[in-house]
């Protein structure tokens, strides 16, 4: 019953870790996409995404 609780944790740790560098990734993509708008309008004013989905 132990092993099967750590093997859950460790799985769980992993997703975690996962679940943290795909949102930064996500985050990162989304702010380059937003920046590249905002300097192809010429605007070099760095623009946070406002529509940002908190789920991603």
């Amino acid at each position: 019953m132990y092993a099967v609780a750590s093997q859950l944790r460790r799985l769980r740790r992993k997703w975690l870790t996962l679940s943290s560098i795909l949102y930064l990734h996500h985050r990162h993509f989304t702010a380059k996409i937003y920046f590249l708008i905002t300097f192809s309008h010429g605007k070099a004013i760095f623009i946070k995404p406002l529509l940002f989905n908190p789920l991603f």
